[in-house]
């Protein structure tokens, strides 16, 4: 090698820049359908003692999530019919808001009909 050569230094990449690789562990069912998930596994999710997690019962397997995961799984799921630009809060909230006009309205116009009651009764 010459004096003049240079080597590049490959920086490593931090665990959220890394590309994810799926990994298997083989773990035993203990007393009272127990399992313990690899330390690997968990710190890879966040998880800690004490967390409450989510199984989900599929055709042949069983799933293990967090609620933060489930959340985003879903919201990526729900997202696919969703146009772009549409923001689904604002629809609901212009939902809620032209149903309490609607109900206000219904509610005015039973008020003006109990009067006209009252009007007609006492005349």
């Amino acid at each position: 090698m010459s004096a003049d050569t240079t080597t590049k230094k490959v920086q490593k990449q931090s665990p959220e820049e890394e590309p994810f690789r799926p990994k298997t562990a083989r773990v035993k069912l203990g007393q009272g359908g127990r399992i313990v998930l690899p330390a690997e596994f968990r710190h890879a999710l966040g998880m800690e003692e004490g967390d409450t997690l989510f199984l989900h019962l599929r055709k042949g397997y069983i799933e293990v999530s967090t609620p933060e995961s489930t959340m985003l799984r879903i919201q990526e799921e729900v997202r696919k019919y969703v146009p772009e630009g549409v923001s689904l809060v604002d629809e609901l909230f212009k939902m809620r808001r032209d149903e309490a006009r609607r109900e206000e309205e219904e509610a005015q116009y039973y008020r003006e009909q109990m009067a006209k009651r009252k009007q007609g009764e006492s005349g």
